[in-house]
């Protein structure tokens, strides 16, 4: 059995007075009654005392008969070749005696024994920040000020051991869990078992440690598929992965991440289906997944994604209808789609009221398809682009009074423009030009009062141009290159401002 436990103060203390030491000075105590005391007080470390747990052992409170209170981390109990958890302790043991910052949790003491294995530090009352911010009471408690003092307390640990402590300390597993806060909201980081000690004279990169909760890009380019194993990265809140090589399928078991709120694999060579699973990530508000190679339809279950902001699957291999579920997001302020093969003029799209954009523009692609729905209620950006679109454009298109950009641009789209178009108060961008549209210019496109761009150019139009297209005053641009427009130039066009 090994005990040792630090000290603050310098010189001896006598018996007769130790009761009324600080904790800080028990290594005066022996051993075995320090740590038959800690057995006592947690009745052999009995689950109702345990006020936390991780991935290497448990947390508990234990109320020492000097009346100090302290946390024991107990590493759990593993078969004698099995070390990753004494090399966590060891890890452990070695940077705390390296680190005195009053923003770093006070390091106490330790055990090793063949039965228990225990770190000893100072007691918190507040818990970790991950506690608080869970809990709907604490989090209301938890204003902006407090927030600030818990930023400025990591911020300055994390200085004092990147550039005060020699040989530098990176941390490699700060997140909300790790973070203890006093009963000030003054913020401690604590676990340091995957902490690593910099070599001054050598280069120095690690792989992935710790609890993750931001993934960034690699700047290497991976190039492998998506290892299914990130599915068990239940803590993790954002995961970026984007303009890499990553191929194969998206693992289903990414759909077991109930914490993210962002995930973006845009810009890689993923195929295969959507998994249904990631329509179960409630929490996620970004999820672009354009410019890869995934088929097949959109998963129903779409519409469970409450709080999505971004969703882009444009420049994809996409088929099959859009899912009605689609129109019961409720955040949406940019969608993109892109689709291969639809049945004609699917009505569910203009089931969103509040839409303010659509896009649908040019890809060689597979067959004719109609327009869809991409709707939301707070739709401000919607986009079907890079697509091989055809058929007439919809009148029913008109019931979308607050939609601001309507881009169908380089499509086979034919037919004539509906007149219903001039119902789209809030319109500000209309781009239907490098379709087969045909048929004159409709009048009521001059009632689009906020209309600022109008490009119609390389159709089939016909007739004269409108009078009421000068009534719009807003005007910035207009191009009606390459049809087959005749008659007069309107003189109220020519007016100017």
């Amino acid at each position: 059995m090994l005990f040792s436990f630090r000290t603050r103060k310098r010189g001896s203390v006598t018996g007769s007075n130790m009761n009324n030491e600080e904790l800080l000075s028990i290594s005066i105590f022996d051993g075995k009654i320090m740590h038959r005391e800690i057995i006592e007080a947690t009745k052999n470390f009995d689950s109702m005392y345990c006020i936390g747990e991780g991935r290497f052992g448990r947390v508990y409170k234990a109320e020492l008969l000097s009346g100090d209170t302290v946390a024991v981390k107990k590493f759990h109990s593993l078969p004698h070749d099995e070390m990753t958890d004494q090399k966590e302790f060891l890890n452990e043991i070695r940077v705390l005696t390296e680190v005195r910052h009053r923003n770093v949790v006070k390091f106490y003491g330790f055990c090793s024994h063949v039965r228990h294995t225990f770190l000893v530090y100072e007691y918190l009352p507040r818990g970790s920040l991950a506690t608080i911010l869970c809990n709907d009471e604490a989090a209301k408690e938890f204003g902006w000020d407090k927030r600030l003092t818990v930023i400025k307390g990591v911020a300055y640990a994390l200085y004092h051991m990147h550039h005060e402590c020699i040989p530098p300390i990176v941390h490699r597993d700060i997140s909300s869990k790790n973070v203890l806060l006093d009963s000030e909201y003054e913020a401690h980081v604590s676990d340091f078992g995957t902490a690593k000690l910099l070599n001054l004279d050598s280069s120095n990169r690690t792989m992935l440690a710790g609890t993750y909760g931001y993934v960034a890009p690699d700047s290497n380019s991976l190039s492998s598929p998506i290892p299914s194993t990130f599915g068990n990265l239940k803590y993790l809140t954002v995961l970026h992965m984007f303009q890499n090589k990553l191929s194969g399928p998206i693992p289903q078991q990414i759909g077991n991440l109930k914490s993210l709120n962002k995930l973006s694999l845009w810009g890689n060579y993923l195929s295969g289906p959507i998994p249904t699973t990631l329509c179960g990530l409630t929490n996620l508000t970004l999820l672009p997944l354009y410019e890869n190679k995934p088929s097949g339809p959109i998963p129903n279950e779409v519409g469970n994604l409450k709080f999505i902001s971004d969703l882009e699957l444009s420049e994809n291999q996409l088929s099959g209808p859009i899912s009605a579920s689609l129109g019961s997001v409720v955040d949406g302020r940019e969608i993109m789609v892109q689709f291969a093969k639809y049945g004609p003029n699917d009505e569910r799209i203009h089931k969103g009221r509040t839409v303010k954009s659509i896009s649908m523009t040019y890809e060689t692609g597979q067959e004719a398809v109609a327009l869809k729905q991409t709707c939301s209620s707070y739709h401000e950006h919607s986009s079907l682009k890079t697509n091989n679109l055809s058929g007439p454009i919809p009148a029913s298109l008109g019931r979308l009074g607050n939609i601001e950009l309507l881009h169908l641009y380089q499509n086979q789209l034919s037919g004539s423009i509906p007149k219903e178009l001039g119902n789209l108060s809030s319109l500000v961008d209309l781009e239907l030009s490098e379709n087969q549209l045909n048929g004159s210019i409709p009048a009521s496109l001059g009632r689009l009062s906020n209309l600022e761009m109008l490009f119609l150019r390389d159709n089939q139009l016909s007739g004269s141009i409108p009078h009421e297209i000068g009534n719009l005053s807003k005007f910035s641009e207009l191009n009606l290159d390459e049809n087959q427009l005749t008659g007069v130039l309107p003189q109220n066009i020519c007016l100017g401002g």
